[in-house]
């Protein structure tokens, strides 16, 4: 070994930092070129950041931290606690690797009090907010849940839903420039309906549903209250009680839908196999069903956003994108899921560089969050057990030692060297991201019959970004949208 552990590390510490180096590829740790005396550092030597900033501002600000103290930063809290920040591939992969039996991360404060408060309406605080085996069982729940055999079985449908938003998309285009976020939203909300309800929820209509508004808007304003009540201490119960309305709006919907797939007896569904289960009561159901909503309802749209953004600033990628689609699909009216019965297997290879480098250049989050389980070295520091950490997987795509030409949007780099440090911002193990498979399922789809029905132009400024807990455009994002003949 290379380099010289401190005698005060425990054999814990010890053993934790060999099994996170036995499973890294680089053979050595990549801080001895910053401690080429091989000497672990204490967590007080770790540099500290004490200015204030605008958490809307998060992947940009960090990035600052990262090019002024390098790849591990130390926070200082208000509240006394501390926040580490990493920047490095091998750190991420040691946090994952000790992450113990129970994940931990400390986030979605506001939903664990909004459920905590209602035990008659939940049973559990849910996914996103939950830790401990309460967690795992809720996982194991829904892993059995959505599976990839029955989102296969909804292909169909869900192509049926993509359609649909291509037919409203030809209506909004030729009133003019399109502003598409909202509409990517109702695609969202109406293939979640699809998948966990099959039903359909009229979402892509002339004719706007309100029911269908308001379940979009609750999702967006709950995602908001999420991240304003992680960052803003001092107006938590402002937020909160903003966050309340939406909630409550979401749960009852909700448990009406639940309430009538329990009454059907042949649903083929996320929520009919949910119900089936030994643990799957009306309130898991109604739990799990929101937290898909939650969810998916912004990371997929959002990330497919971006894929048009950049098809529209990359002429070049675009036209190569649709030759290989055109001759996939030779009739507008081609079934796309015809040909791609499997994501892993078969989606076309410009189309599946595409979803990878706009999950590199553009993700909908700026990484993912871990509470130590143990003691652990990142970076050359000891970081204590109990320490919260972030993994800035957005910064680390864009830096020049993990990408050539970082900022340029190139398909063709994937599949990349790093394609297993792409796939961190679904998170890994046993927190991964469990609508993996399905999200990537449908960025694929939609990105397809939008590219085969349309040319994508966009000749504005480039597009400011803001955090309010995933990455949107600071302001709406109009593309112009020429139908294809």
């Amino acid at each position: 070994m290379a380099f010289i552990f401190n005698r005060q590390l425990s054999q814990k510490l010890y053993a934790a930092t060999l099994r996170a180096f036995c499973s890294q590829t680089t053979g050595k740790p990549y801080w001895l070129s910053k401690f080429p005396d091989g000497q672990v550092r204490s967590f007080e030597e770790i540099p500290i950041i004490e200015e204030r900033y605008d958490a809307r501002k998060i992947h940009e600000v960090s990035k600052g931290w990262f090019q002024k103290y390098g790849h591990v930063v130390r926070e200082c809290m208000t509240d006394g606690t501390s926040c580490v920040h990493l920047y490095h591939f091998d750190d991420f992969r040691t946090v994952y690797y000790n992450d113990g039996t129970f994940p931990r991360r400390k986030s979605h404060r506001a939903i664990k009090q909004y459920r905590s408060e209602r035990t008659d309406m939940y049973e559990n605080v849910g996914l996103g907010a939950g830790d401990g085996a309460e967690w795992w069982m809720l996982r194991n729940l829904m892993a059995v849940g959505i599976t990839e055999k029955i989102i296969r079985s909804l292909h169909p449908s869900l192509e049926e839903v993509a359609d649909d938003l291509v037919k409203m998309l030809h209506i909004a285009a030729s009133e003019g420039d399109v502003n598409m976020l909202p509409w990517l939203f109702r695609w969202a909300f109406e293939s979640i309906g699809v998948v966990t309800l099959n039903r359909r929820l009229n979402a892509l209509s002339e004719y706007l549903d309100e029911e269908a508004d308001k379940m979009v808007e609750a999702a967006d304003l709950t995602n908001e209250m999420i991240a304003l009540t992680e960052v803003d201490w001092a107006n938590y119960e402002k937020h909160y009680q903003r966050l309340v309305p939406a909630q409550d709006y979401m749960y009852f919907v909700i448990l009406r839908y639940v309430h009538e797939i329990s009454a059907k007896g042949d649903s083929n569904c996320v929520v009919k196999t949910l119900l089936e289960q030994p643990n799957g009561s009306v309130k898991n159901a109604i739990t799990l069903t929101m937290d898909i909503f939650q969810g998916a309802l912004q990371t997929v749209p959002l990330t497919v956003l971006m894929a048009l953004y950049n098809l529209a600033r990359n002429k070049q990628v675009q036209d190569a994108a649709r030759e290989e689609l055109t001759k996939l699909l030779p009739l507008r009216d081609s079934k796309y899921f015809s040909i791609v019965k499997n994501f892993k297997y078969d989606i076309p290879p410009y189309l599946n560089g595409i979803v990878w480098e706009t999950l590199r250049i553009n993700p909908p989050i700026i990484g993912n969050r871990r509470v130590l389980q143990e003691d652990l070295i990142l970076g050359g520091y000891i970081v204590p057990k109990g320490i919260h950490v972030i993994l800035h997987q957005q910064v680390a795509c864009l830096l020049e030692e993990n990408f050539a030409d970082p900022l340029k949007f190139n398909p063709e780099r994937h599949p990349s060297p790093h394609m297993q440090h792409l796939e961190y911002v679904f998170g890994a193990r046993r927190r991964i991201c469990f609508g993996k498979t399905f999200a990537l399922d449908q960025m694929a789809l939609v990105i397809a019959k939008i590219l085969r029905d349309f040319e994508i132009v966009y000749d504005g400024e480039e597009v400011n970004m803001i955090n309010r807990l995933h990455n949107k455009p600071e302001v709406p994002l109009y593309l112009r949208l020429f139908p294809l003949m």
